[in-house]
C-alpha cells in the first residue's frame, strides 16, 4: 500500500495567504468604487410654512401611533416626528412616545396644547407600512397638511389587498 502524496504544509499555507490577499484586494476595490460613486441628488424640500398648531398636533399624534403600530422603536418615532414638525414650521414641539400611545405638546401663540392618542395592539400590514413611509417621505419634501391628514386616515381604513390564506 502506498502512502498518499504528502504536501508540504508551508506551500499550502502560502496558497491560503495568496487567496486571502486576493480577497482583500477585491473588497478594497469594491470599497474604493463605492466611495467614488456619485451620490444622487436629493430634491430640495419646499420651504416650511407655518401651519395651524391644532392640525399639526392632530397629524403628529396619528403619525406617531401609526409608526408604533408599524413596529418602530420609540426613539425612531420621536426622530421622525421631529422632522415632520420641522417640515410644518411648528415651534416648541415635544413628544413622549410609548408603545401604547403618543403624547404631543405644541406651543401655539399664547398657549400650549397637549394631546394624547392611545395606541392599539393591532399591527399594520406591510402594504400599510409602505404607504405610511411613503407619506412621511412626501411630507419631508412637500409638506401639504390637508393632503397628509387625508392620507393618514385613508391608509388606516384601507382593506387588505388580498384575502388571507386559508
Amino acid at each position: 500500500m502506498s502512502d498518499p502524496p504528502h504536501r508540504d504544509p508551508p506551500a499550502r499555507e502560502n496558497g491560503f495567504r495568496q487567496l486571502r490577499s486576493g480577497v482583500r484586494r477585491g473588497w478594497s476595490r469594491i470599497a474604493q468604487r463605492a466611495v467614488q460613486r456619485p451620490v444622487p441628488a436629493v430634491p430640495a424640500a419646499e420651504p416650511a410654512t407655518e401651519q395651524p398648531p391644532e392640525a399639526v398636533l392632530h397629524l403628529l399624534r396619528h403619525l406617531g401611533v401609526a409608526m408604533c403600530q408599524a413596529g418602530d422603536a420609540v426613539d425612531r418615532v420621536t426622530m421622525i416626528l421631529d422632522d415632520v414638525a420641522a417640515a410644518y414650521g411648528a415651534h416648541g414641539v415635544r413628544f413622549i412616545v410609548l408603545p401604547t400611545g403618543v403624547f404631543v405638546r405644541i406651543e401655539a401663540a399664547a398657549a400650549t396644547r397637549v394631546d394624547f392618542a392611545p395606541g392599539s395592539n393591532a399591527m399594520l400590514r406591510l402594504d400599510q407600512i409602505d404607504e405610511l413611509y411613503r407619506l412621511i417621505d412626501d411630507i419631508r419634501l412637500r409638506p401639504h397638511l390637508a393632503r397628509a391628514l387625508a392620507q393618514i386616515g385613508q391608509d388606516a381604513a384601507r382593506p387588505a389587498r388580498a384575502a388571507p390564506a386559508s
